[in-house]
This record gives C-alpha cells, sequence and structure tokens, in this order.
C-alpha cells in the first residue's frame, strides 16, 4: 500500500556517514521545585518561559517545546524583557543573557560577577560572590543586578554599568524584585541577624527605604500588583506595599528534629516563630507548608500552593474561597489572570496550565521521568535499583528492561522510599513508608511482592551487610541485627556521618564495633560493651577498617612528626592514615600524610595498602594536588605514587570500587570528573558530561561505570575497558522506559518517544523527523552488552519491517550538507485566525521541486516550486488557522526526492470556536447471501450515533446514516456533500461496523449488501475511498474507527498457507478470509507497530482498527455489540478512558482505553491498532 511518504526518503539515496555530533536529544526535563521564581509568561502570554535544568519555551495553551537551552543546576532571578525579546537568568556567580527572536532561544553572552562588580570597592574580594537578584527594569534593554552588598544597573547593549550604589560592606542583598508601579527595586536585604524589606529607586539607587524589619533571614520575596509575598526562615507573610502594611501571615511549621539527636532547647530555638502580625491558623494547618505564592486581582485573591493543595483566600475577608487538593510547588498567574501554570506533582508529575475560573486544565507537560535519588546494583551484577523518592524501578541489566516498580508496603502512593539494600540477587531491605514512620521490611524480587517487616517506626540512613550481618543507621545510632532472630544491637553514636557515602564510618566484626562521635571515637567489644579503644584525633572524612581478626584498626588520625621548616628540625601535628594495634592500644605505623584523605583499601591478600589522598605541600597553598600512593603495610615504606589531578578548587567527591580497581575523582556539579584504574592511571574524563551532584556505581567483574544525578532521571553507562560511554537510561514513570547510546541509537517506549525533541543548529524538531534512523532498539541493546540474543533479533526484525513500509533502507546515513534546507519561517499575523508566512530555502545537492506545508499534521499546501527559484526559494503564504493550537511543519524536496528537516511554527487562535461534529455511521449487517449476515453491526452504528448526539464537547451533532443497502461505493462518494458543510474547526468522524474483506493483493475491502462473496472485490467499498475523501475535506480534526476483522494493516511477508478450515460451531467474528489463505498472528509488523509510532504523513486522519491486520473482531450476546464497540461506547459514557480524570475524555485516552480493554475481554485474542495515526493532534470527543 503506497503513501506519502516522510523526509527520510532521502535516505535511499545516501549511504554516508551521519553527522550526529550537530544534532543534540532533548529529553523531557524534570522539574523539580525551586524555592526562586522560575516560571515567567512572556508578553501576549502565548508562550511561558520555566528556568530550571534548562531555559525552557513552551507554548501556553499545548504545554509543547518551542526552544530550550541547556543549563546547568542552580538556576535563579528568570527575567524577561518588556517586549519579550530579552530574557536573562543567574546561576551562581554567572549572569546570563537570551534573546528570544522568531520563536528561537540564543545565548547572547555570559557575565560574571567580577566583571560586573569591578571598580567597586573591595570588589577584589567579593568577585565570586553569587548573584542575589537581577531583573530588567521598565527599558527593554536595561538590568538591575545586585551582588553581596552592591547594586548596580546593567546595560546590556553598551555591556556596562550605568550606576551602582553599595550598602555598607556588612549587608548583604538575598533578593531583589521589580515593583512596576513605582518603578523601584525592592530588596530582602540582611545586615548581621536582622533581615529589613528595602524599597530602592532605579532613578536614584543611593534612595533607599526601610519598609519592613524582620528578625528572621528572609529566603525570597515577590510581587504581584502592590503586593510584596514574602518567604522567611519562620513565615510566609504578605505585605501591602501601598500601605506598608502585613495583610496575611502564615506561619512556617515547626521542626521535629528529634530524630537527628538535636536537645530540647536548641529545638526551642530552631522553632523560635515571631510573628508580624496574627497568623491564620483557621485556613492553614500546623503542619502545612507553603511552597509558593501569587495573586489574583480580579477577585482579591491570594493563591497559596502549599503541602496541602491550593489554596485561594480573599484577602479582605480572609476567608478561604477555593481548595483544590493536590500538591504544586511553584505558579505563576499570567498578567491578565486568565492562566496560571503549576508545577504539579499530583496526581503525577507535569507542568500544567489552568484557566483560574474553575481551575480547568488547558495543558500539561508531563514529567517522564523521576529524578534517581540514589541507586544500587545487585551483588550479582543481575539488578539495577533506581530510587525516585516514592518509588523506585529493578531494571534487568542482563536485557536492559524494567523488570518491576518497587512501592512501601502499604501501596499508598505518598509513601516514601527512604532506603534500599540488596541482601542478594532475590531480596532487598526496604526502609519506607510515612515521614517519622518507617518500616524496615523485605521484598522478594521473583515473587515481587514483600516477604516480611523487620522493624517498624524506623529511620534508616544507611544499611548494608558486613560480614553477612545486617545493619542500619539513623542520626544517633547503629542497628545490628540478626535477620533470622531478629535479635537486635543498638550503638549510640554520631552516626548521622553515615548519611554521606563520602564518610565511610559504619564498621565492625564479630567482636568489634567502630563508634563515631563529635571529632573523636571509640572502638567497643559488642560482647563485653567494653571499651577497647578510644582517640580524640580523628579525621571525620575517611574510611573506617577494623581487620578481620581484630589486632588492627586503620583511619585517619593526627599525629605527631618530626619536620625540617627553614633548615630547622621541629615536630608538628600532621594528619595521616594510621595503623592501631588494638592490644597494644597504640599507633604503630602511618601511610600517607594528608589534610584530605579519600579512601584507601588494603591490596595483594593483605600485604598492601593503596591509598588516594590530596598531597601535603606546606610550599605551595593554591593548587591541590591528588595523588595515590601505594605502601608496604607491614614496613610503612612507601613502593610508589603516581599523582592524579592538580586543581585550584578541592576535589571534595570521589568513589572507589569494591576491590580498589576504579577510583572516581570528581566535584559536585561534575566539572572535573575523571576516573582511574588500580595504579593511578586515567581511564576516563567524564569533566564534558557535567553530572550534577554525581554518584557512582561500579560493576568490577563487568569493567563499567554507572553514573547518576539527583537532579534528573538519567543513569549513564560507561565501558572502562573501552574507555567510552555506552548509553543512558531514563528512570522513567510507570511502564514508560528510555536508553540512548553514544551513537544516539534509541529504545524506549512510544509515549516517551513521542515527548523527545531534536536540536539541530538553531531549530527543535519533533520526534518523527529522526526517528526512523535513530529509533534502532537492537543496535541499543548490543550497545548496552544485552545478552539475550532473541531479543536483540526480535527488535531487529521488526525494525526492519518498519523501514521497508516507510519505503526506507536500513542502516542508512544522515549528511545534512546534502539536504535542502529551509532558512527562515517568519510568521504574521495578518487578521485575527489568519497568517502570513515568508519562506526561505536553499538546494542541497539537488535543485528543489516542491515545498510542502502540514498544519497539525496534515496537509494544507503542496505546490511545485517555480523553475527560477529552483536554487533559492523566496515565497509568502497565506493561511487561515483552525481554533486553538496550531502547528505548521514546512519541508521543501529537490528532484532527487530528498526532502528537508522540518521547520516549526507554533500559532494559538485565541478565538475558541466550539466545533460542530460531523458523524457518519456505517452499518454493514444483512447481505444478498445470508450465510455472511451479521448480528450486531446495525445497532453497533445506531449506539455509536445515540452516544455521539450527547457529547458535551460539540455545539451540535450532525448523523447521516449508511445501513445496508445505503452502503455502496457512490454512497460513499457522496459523502463530499455531506462534509463540504463542515468547517476547518469541526469534527469528521466516520463509524465502521461490518466485515473486513482482503483481496490476493492485500487491499482491503468493505463488503456491501450487494457484494458476490465468491469475488468480494465486486461492490465493495475500498478503504482506500476513505482515505480520498478525508484528504479532500477542510477540517483538520478527523478520525475513523473500523469494527471488522483484518481491519489493521497486513505483513505480506508472514502469509503462510491455511492447512485446515475454522473448528464446527457458529463464527462470532466479523471476518472473510482470502480464499485458501489467512495470517499469522503475531508479525513483524504488528510488533513494529507496537514497538515504533506511525511516521507516515497523509490526510491528517487517525484511523483505528478494531483488530490487527491478521486478527478476527468479535461480537456476541455477551457484550451485546461488536466486542470493540462495547469498549468504545463504555469507554465514552462511563468515563471510564478519562486517564487523568478532568472529566473529559481526548482522543489518546479513548484510544489507549479501548485498546486495553478489547485486549483483556478478548483474552489476548484481538487487539486493536491503527491504520494510520496523526502523531500530533489529540482532541476531545467526550
Amino acid at each position: 500500500m503506497k503513501r506519502q511518504l516522510f523526509f527520510f526518503l532521502f535516505l535511499l539515496q545516501l549511504g554516508i556517514n551521519a553527522q550526529l555530533k550537530d544534532v543534540k536529544i532533548i529529553i523531557p526535563k524534570e522539574i523539580q521545585y525551586s524555592y526562586y521564581d522560575l516560571m515567567q509568561f512572556l508578553p501576549g502570554e502565548k508562550f511561558f518561559v520555566v528556568a530550571a535544568n534548562a531555559l525552557s519555551v513552551y507554548n501556553t495553551e499545548t504545554c509543547e517545546v518551542i526552544d530550550e537551552y541547556e543549563l546547568s543546576y542552580g538556576v535563579k532571578n528568570l527575567s524577561i524583557s518588556p517586549d519579550g525579546k530579552y530574557i536573562v537568568c543567574a546561576i551562581s556567580n554567572e549572569l546570563l543573557v537570551f534573546s528570544f527572536d522568531n520563536q528561537k532561544i540564543q545565548l547572547l553572552f555570559k557575565v560574571p560577577t567580577a566583571d560586573l562588580i569591578k571598580g567597586q570597592p573591595n570588589a577584589e574580594y567579593y568577585g565570586a560572590m553569587p548573584i542575589g537578584g537581577c531583573f530588567f527594569t521598565g527599558k527593554p534593554d536595561e538590568l538591575y543586578v545586585s551582588v553581596s552588598a552592591y547594586t548596580m544597573l546593567y546595560n546590556l547593549a553598551d555591556k556596562k554599568i550605568v550606576s551602582s550604589f553599595a550598602f555598607p560592606i556588612t549587608d548583604y542583598v538575598l533578593h531583589a524584585v521589580h515593583y512596576v508601579k513605582t518603578n523601584e527595586a525592592v530588596l530582602a536585604k540582611i545586615t548581621g541577624t536582622v533581615s529589613a524589606i528595602i524599597r530602592q529607586s532605579l532613578t536614584d539607587l543611593a534612595k533607599t527605604t526601610t519598609v519592613l524589619v524582620n528578625h528572621q533571614s528572609m529566603a525570597k520575596i515577590n510581587i504581584r500588583d502592590s503586593l510584596l509575598f514574602g518567604f522567611a526562615v519562620d513565615k510566609y507573610f504578605i505585605l501591602d506595599l501601598l500601605h506598608e502594611k502585613v495583610v496575611h501571615e502564615v506561619r512556617l511549621p515547626r521542626y521535629d528534629y528529634t530524630m537527628y539527636g538535636y536537645d530540647k532547647s536548641t529545638l526551642a530555638s530552631v522553632n523560635k516563630r515571631i510573628s508580624l502580625t496574627k497568623p491564620d491558623t483557621v485556613n492553614f494547618a500546623a503542619d502545612e507548608y507553603v511552597y509558593d505564592i501569587d495573586y489574583l486581582a480580579a477577585s482579591g485573591t491570594a493563591v497559596y500552593a502549599t503541602s496541602r493543595g491550593l489554596k485561594f483566600i480573599d484577602l479582605k475577608t480572609k476567608k478561604l474561597t477555593e481548595y483544590y487538593k493536590g500538591i504544586a510547588t511553584n505558579l505563576k498567574f499570567s498578567g491578565n489572570g486568565n492562566r496560571l501554570l503549576c508545577n504539579s506533582y499530583t496526581t503525577y508529575r507535569a507542568l500544567r496550565v489552568y484557566d483560574p475560573k474553575g481551575m480547568k486544565l488547558i495543558s500539561e507537560r508531563i514529567a517522564m521521568g523521576n529524578p534517581i535519588t540514589s541507586a544500587d546494583i545487585s551483588p550479582g551484577n543481575k539488578w539495577l535499583y533506581t530510587n525516585s523518592s516514592t518509588s523506585g524501578f529493578f531494571w534487568d541489566l542482563r536485557n536492559l528492561t524494567k523488570y518491576a516498580e518497587l512501592k512501601d508496603i502499604s501501596g499508598n502512593d505518598s509513601a516514601y522510599i527512604q532506603n534500599v539494600f540488596f541482601l542478594s540477587d532475590s531480596e532487598v531491605v526496604v526502609n519506607s513508608g510515612k515521614y517519622k514512620s518507617l518500616n524496615l521490611s523485605i521484598y522478594n524480587l521473583n515473587r515481587k511482592k514483600y516477604k516480611k517487616v523487620i522493624k517498624k517506626g524506623v529511620f534508616s540512613l544507611a544499611s548494608g551487610f558486613i560480614n553477612n550481618e545486617f545493619y542500619y543507621c539513623d542520626y544517633t545510632s547503629l542497628h545490628i541485627i540478626n535477620l533470622k532472630t531478629l535479635a537486635e544491637e543498638k550503638y549510640t553514636g554520631q552516626f548521622s556521618l553515615a548519611a554521606s557515602p563520602l564518610y565511610q564510618i559504619i564498621n565492625f566484626t564479630k567482636n568489634l564495633v567502630f563508634i563515631p562521635e563529635a571529632n573523636k571515637y571509640k572502638v567497643v567489644n559488642r560482647k563485653t560493651k567494653k571499651v577497647e579503644y578510644e582517640s580524640e584525633t580523628w579525621s571525620v572524612n575517611a574510611r573506617v577498617m577494623i581487620s578481620d581478626d581484630d589486632k588492627y584498626l586503620y583511619t585517619f588520625s593526627q599525629i605527631k612528626k618530626k619536620k625540617t621548616i627553614n633548615g630547622y628540625e621541629t615536630e608538628i601535628p600532621t594528619n595521616a592514615l594510621v595503623k592501631i594495634d588494638m592490644v597494644k592500644k597504640e599507633i604503630v605505623r602511618d601511610y600517607a600524610e594528608t589534610y584530605f584523605p579519600y579512601d584507601f583499601k588494603i591490596k595483594n591478600n593483605g600485604k598492601n595498602m593503596g591509598v588516594w589522598y590530596v598531597k601535603n605541600d606546606m610550599t605551595n597553598y593554591v593548587d591541590k594536588q591528588a595523588v595515590y600512593t601505594e605502601y608496604d603495610l607491614e614496613s610503612g615504606a612507601e613502593l610508589f605514587t603516581k599523582p592524579l589531578a592538580t586543581t585550584k578548587d578541592m576535589m571534595s567527591y570521589h568513589y572507589t570500587s569494591e576491590s580498589g580497581k576504579y577510583f572516581a575523582l570528581l566535584d559536585p556539579m561534575g566539572k572535573f570528573f575523571k576516573v582511574y584504574n588500580i595504579n593511578g592511571d586515567e581511564l576516563i574524563d567524564l569533566s564534558e558530561s557535567k553530572f550534577t551532584i554525581p554518584k557512582c556505581f561500579f560493576i568490577e567483574s563487568a569493567s563499567k561505570l554507572i553514573v547518576t544525578s539527583s537532579v534528573n532521571s538519567l543513569a549513564t553507562f560507561v565501558d572502562l575497558e573501552k574507555k567510552q560511554v555506552m548509553g543512558q537510561l531514563a528512570n522513567a514513570n510507570d511502564d514508560n522506559f528510555f536508553l540512548i547510546t553514544k551513537d544516539l541509537h534509541y529504545l524506549g517506549s512510544k509515549e516517551f518517544i513521542k515527548n523527545i525533541r531534536f536540536k539541530y543548529q538553531s531549530e527543535i524538531y519533533s520526534f518523527d523527523q529522526f526517528d526512523a534512523y535513530l529509533n534502532q532498539p537492537h543496535e541499543v541493546l548490543k550497545a548496552f552488552g544485552c545478552s539475550d540474543t532473541t531479543l536483540i533479533k526480535a527488535y531487529q526484525t521488526a525494525y526492519l519491517k518498519r523501514m521497508k513500509v516507510l519505503g526506507l533502507k536500513p542502516d542508512a546515513k544522515l549528511n545534512f550538507s546534502l539536504l535542502p534546507t529551509i532558512q527562515t519561517v517568519v510568521m504574521k499575523e495578518t487578521k485575527p485566525g489568519f497568517l502570513s508566512f515568508s519562506i526561505g530555502a536553499n538546494k542541497g545537492q539537488s535543485k528543489l521541486v516542491k515545498l510542502t506545508v502540514y498544519n497539525n499534521g496534515t496537509l494544507v499546501y503542496n505546490e511545485a516550486v517555480k523553475a527560477e527559484q529552483q536554487s533559492r526559494l523566496d515565497l509568502q503564504l497565506p493561511f487561515e488557522t483552525s481554533s486553538g493550537i496550531n502547528r505548521f511543519e514546512f519541508v521543501v524536496k529537490d528532484e532527487m526526492g530528498i526532502e528537508s528537516p522540518h521547520i516549526t511554527r507554533f500559532y494559538n487562535n485565541i478565538d475558541l470556536v466550539k466545533p460542530d461534529l460531523y458523524l457518519v455511521v456505517i452499518a454493514s449487517e444483512k447481505f444478498k447471501n445470508n450465510n455472511f449476515d451479521l448480528a450486531y453491526a446495525l445497532k453497533d452504528a445506531n449506539d455509536v450515533a445515540n452516544t455521539m448526539v450527547n457529547s458535551k464537547s460539540f455545539k451540535s451533532v450532525q448523523v447521516k446514516k449508511l445501513f445496508n443497502q445505503s452502503f455502496a461505493p457512490d454512497s460513499v462518494k457522496n459523502l463530499n456533500t455531506f462534509f463540504a458543510k463542515a468547517g476547518i474547526n469541526d469534527v469528521v468522524m466516520i463509524f465502521f461496523a461490518g466485515h473486513g474483506y482482503l483481496d490476493s493483493d492485500l487491499s482491503y475491502y468493505f463488503p456491501t449488501y450487494y457484494t458476490d462473496f465468491s469475488d468480494p472485490k465486486i461492490n465493495s467499498v475500498a478503504y482506500k475511498s476513505f482515505e480520498k475523501l478525508f484528504n479532500g475535506m477542510k477540517p483538520i480534526r478527523k478520525l475513523m474507527f473500523i469494527d471488522a476483522c483484518f481491519s489493521g494493516e497486513v505483513d505480506e511477508d508472514v502469509l503462510i498457507e491455511e492447512d485446515k478450515k475454522n473448528g464446527e460451531g457458529k463464527d462470532t467474528t466479523r471476518a472473510i478470509r482470502v480464499a485458501g489463505t489467512m495470517f499469522a498472528q503475531s508479525t513483524a509488523l504488528e510488533m513494529s507497530k507496537t514497538v515504533f509510532s506511525d511516521l507516515r504523513q497523509n490526510s491528517g486522519a487517525t484511523i483505528i482498527s478494531s483488530a490487527g491486520g491478521t486478527e478476527a473482531a468479535f461480537e456476541g450476546e455477551k457484550w451485546n455489540n461488536g466486542l470493540f464497540t462495547h469498549c468504545l461506547l463504555k469507554g465514552l459514557k462511563s468515563l471510564k478512558a478519562d486517564n487523568n480524570a478532568d472529566s473529559k475524555i481526548m482522543l489518546s485516552e479513548l484510544q489507549k482505553y479501548v485498546s486495553e480493554e478489547v485486549y483483556k475481554l478478548s483474552e489476548g485474542k484481538q487487539m486493536p491498532t491503527y491504520r494510520m495515526e496523526n502523531l500530533i493532534l489529540d482532541y476531545e470527543l467526550w
């Protein structure tokens, strides 16, 4: 079956290497809670900006990513110029300035703090200080910036300070925001222990006024109209700047730090709350935290995002007017108050845009992944566990598949998974539950369920096994438990140090246990509880090791050593790794002298010791040299030293593999990240990856490293033998998954892949532009070392089938230099709902011959290029737009059939029109040859019509019925007259119930009353006639349901001879088979459709089939309908298809529900699929 194909047709002619280094893949970001202003609407409010781990611009009505620029961790102070042309933000001590033009972000320049305050008094001492606040003033090219005690106005065009003012050097500006009404800066400033709100004139920075004094530090302030929202360490409040009066206050909950070992006096000090006015204890609970505040001026309502939900408070009456459960941690109203943007965490994490009137959901961007808060690998390297706060996943490292999801033993979605530790390859210990009420339980991986509860009411910072004994520790004590008898030993000490993996302070043998205390430690006999050794000189950031025979203790301590300084010998205190004789109770050997030890391992069967540390150099206090040294364990003699790295900053993060075969040295932001082997040789430099707060897991037996970050969902796999990155795994939600290799080949769930984007040069491309080339699951599994060859072969077969369906050559390569390119697409609104596009395109290797334009996946323009413009095309095109979002795609093709990448532009037609539904229901139930009569087709069609006329989604529903004799080829052609009444905003739906027929060349037909079943092609209606019908109509939203056998596409490669007829009994299917043949029930084409998305662009219609191309479609008394129709109606009328519980059903929701329900009720015998799929357009049906 020929189709109009995608731009990857050019792959047929190309066989040269890809320029993948020029292509960047954009994986859906996890937007975590920020205490700073991370969301803003652009002027006009058609777009909004989010500054998190990327600077991203989204379409307000769709949450579609318009453009994105990758950023590092710690972004704050997002601000947009009044004309929307510039965007600024700050990361630590650097100011970043971007332009936004023609829907594209471009980094213009960066300014470090040192350059901003250059020339200010004492500036040389504050050059590394972070930026406290920055925002655009009323002028489009002028910024206000604060650094420490310095405030200044900065001109973007000239890149220089135009005026400045410095507060006393003892002051510090924590945050600054723009008070537009009076053109002032409002500052949160601290002097010593006193915090204050200060107004500062932007025409004269030296003119300042104190508005409010608060004895607790201010973390953040924000302003809407004349109201300031203050976030102090003990309260949240709203300050009326016009009257300089606090109009509302909510008290910060008191902390329960008993688990941290705080005494009562310390807790009292921490929990001291000094009110500015009477706190609101009526609308807010004592344990309720406030994440963000904004103000809806039209109703005089302050909106609080709290740990209980969204609360609307009337500031005049102080009454709660609206309340919506579910956590949103950040919120922002648009300027006119028509839209509310929320960074939401329940029921699933997503960016959401609401209409504040009734909180109607407008759009959302679901977070496809979860940040990996912790991870672990099973002892036999079989499982990778990735934890995400409220749930975790076990991944099978043999085939890189998601094996099981782990939740708390209660199954509660709000319960936390605090800690997980492998007992073996089949069991893990899980510390989970509600805050302050956690349990220790054992989970069986083989059975995928909990085995037993070890202990209730437990908070575990760390847990594990030493000498086959299980332990866990909280902040104040170590607990050693016998898992068989559950007998427990408890030792009190400063075990909060175990919270950091850098402090490897948990160690015990059968007889001795190490107990850390404040700057000291002791070793206690487990049987007698007697202190065997104690010391008041101890370096806490060091490993502790008691020898297996209990004779020696190894740790870092302070000793006195003779040193020669300026020719004089003197004894000075020195930190070193020491060996303590537990019998003699004294230090008998020292090894590495250092003020910053990393780690050590005893090697070579106890003969040698390898130590990683920062070298003491009393002659150089600027550079820090990390070294690896091996010593003879008995004599303490140095065997050799290997320099690892010399840096200006201390590299504090480090990880060592189990035996010391590998060692990683890095800084928290990943700017420095190197891995070394057992001899101290550098294996790989991962600094360019810039991992934020990374954690390393070594698989020594496979020479692999897995790196995770707590700020994103990616786990990076590194081959240490080949010294290269293998790829990344995304810790995706639910059943979603995604893996990508260094060559950008990827494997993932269809839903996840639909949300990825590609960036080439300055353009963002949807996933379908590169998917045919890069979506190669078999290559991914091979790159990750998958041992399941059967799975690899199955994926490869599905991939080859997909490429054949698309008409593409497998393994063809990309070369952008040969492609025609669209250089410019400039959009202009000529009048509401109508656009003009100025298009400029250049030829590649061959002349341009055609320009094609799609709107929301539907072909709207397809014309030849004039001869005089075949090298350079310049054209203006007008288009009418549909109500809501319009996604225009532009593509040029050359004479070789090679297409350019698609350039996309978005337009939001705010003239929202409720559509009419033009519904055609067709039932072919009775036939001249009554041996083929069906029982429920007519009822199916009538039930669908009677249901859809009650849909609230449409202004009116126009219905046309073609039943039995009235269904014929001519009557289908005449439907053009019926559909001609439909406008661009309307929805067209066709429903067919009846037989399905495949002829000898596998073309699909619908038999009519007059069909001669000895040659069913005669007097039947070809499926292609409906495709032609869809192509010729004006509406963009087009949909067809087919409840018939073999209604999916057929894989002609797997035809097999039918060697026996159907069994006896009534045929309850809607099948007519090709004489002498049948089809395999599982084919490469069907697997391909399961794994891959449909990239073919045709009429823009979505065609949903009740069964696969080789499957029967069932009907019967059990459902009183065809099975497919039964599920379709049930999903609509009972709202079962409303997946996100927003009281409306979208096409995508209905498609998902019907597919799953039919498969379940048919016990796997029938699986709905699609003949064609519009990947872009989703719309409301109920």
